[in-house]
């Protein structure tokens, strides 16, 4: 009932903000989503972890406050087990916390069932190229974009991924089902669909690294446009204040740290000078961390 009531809630905030940020109800209004998203954060996490895919999807995408206080939400437990994303040296595969899945409360089997797309998606999952392109082709033949059946394929996906392993294969057929949603979309869908993926980087969890692997191997191989079209999501989602998911921080410093990705090298981010400050910023935060002896002799 609560998670309806916040159906509710966003359907209003996005007609609201579809009319622009000179609306005068959406000025009014969204402080009190945010102070009662905080709430929610600070007191009610489960809530946010347990039911994060639904709630990503009623927001608009690019109200990245938003999106950022859901996903960065951790149970109390978890901000105490887990390191600081700064740290020098670390390495995600080497955290024993990666090997726990995330509470999920959302049924996201059952939604793919309703929505007819289930048999396929597992088809797709069992690693029929066939079946990929049946689901890319309903993507792609909606009249809009379906946010809501995104955000849980894109969870469905991770939790069959992850069953046995939160280790991300390449060759495996959740990566390429992932890979041809990211490549064989119109930028539109795939827009919504990096939207989704990033929605996954939260705390550390079996989830987090699966797709935090994923993303930064998709930016390793892909178009330029690709690469582009991933940073802008990420640095769109830094570039609010915190909280910042650490999931996403930990991508982001992968990213940025790692040479054979040439962040640097990118003519966007020379055009940009807030964003290139931005992400220096984030490197010599990394820099003045101390390095942690235990993870790097892991």
């Amino acid at each position: 009932m609560f998670l309806k009531l916040f159906g509710a809630m966003f359907s209003f905030f996005s007609l609201a903000a579809a009319q622009g940020e000179g609306n005068g109800s959406l000025r009014e209004f969204y402080p009190g989503v945010c102070r009662l998203m905080l709430m929610l954060h600070r007191d009610f996490q489960e809530f946010l972890i347990e039911n994060h895919a639904v709630l990503n999807a009623m927001i608009p995408e690019r109200v990245s406050q938003l999106h950022n206080l859901i996903n960065s939400a951790a149970t109390h437990a978890a901000v105490a087990d887990q390191p600081d994303p700064f740290e020098r040296g670390l390495k995600i595969n080497r955290l024993e916390q990666v090997r726990q899945p995330p509470a999920i409360h959302t049924d996201h089997a059952g939604i793919l069932r309703s929505a007819g797309m289930l048999n396929s998606v597992e088809k797709a999952l069992g690693g029929s190229d066939d079946e990929i392109q049946a689901v890319v082709a309903t993507l792609e033949s909606a009249p809009g974009v379906d946010m809501f059946f995104i955000n849980v394929l894109i969870l469905h996906i991770g939790v069959q991924a992850t069953s046995g392993s939160s280790v991300f294969s390449a060759g495996a057929p959740a990566a390429r089902f992932l890979e041809h949603l990211l490549t064989d979309t119109r930028p539109e869908v795939r827009f919504y669909i990096m939207g989704a993926l990033t929605n996954q980087l939260r705390y550390v969890n079996g989830h987090t690294q699966y797709f935090s692997t994923a993303l930064v191997h998709f930016f390793s191989v892909g178009s330029d446009d690709l690469r582009q079209s991933l940073l802008n999501v990420f640095v769109s989602r830094l570039s609010m204040a915190r909280p910042h998911p650490w999931g996403l921080l930990v991508t982001m410093l992968e990213l940025i740290k790692n040479p054979a990705y040439d962040i640097w090298g990118f003519d966007w981010i020379k055009a940009h000078p807030t964003v290139e400050t931005m992400l220096m910023t984030l490197v010599q935060h990394q820099e003045r961390m101390p390095v942690s002896p235990l993870r790097s002799m892991a």
